[in-house]
């Protein structure tokens, strides 16, 4: 993750879960002083392997949450335990 986040000025590890053979990493940041709202999927197949990265400033995590679900609809945000 830290490749991920090399130009960022810190980054905290929020939450992490699996959903079928996705891995979602949820991510609290800061990216030019300002807090940002951040999430890293990765999955694998037999054919292939991806990952996607979206990072939104806290005050618009309203629109991280919407491409969550359209893109990600069963592995959006980790289950609060």
């Amino acid at each position: 993750m830290d490749v991920i986040f090399i130009d960022y000025d810190g980054w905290q590890e929020r939450n992490r879960c699996m959903s079928g053979s996705i891995l979602l990493v949820e991510v609290d940041t800061v990216f030019n002083g300002a807090p940002y709202e951040a999430r890293y999927w990765a999955y694998s197949n037999e054919a292939v392997f991806g990952s996607v990265f979206a990072a939104y400033p806290v005050e618009e995590a309203e629109q991280l949450e919407e491409m969550a679900a359209h893109f990600f609809p069963d592995s959006a945000v980790c289950a609060q335990g």
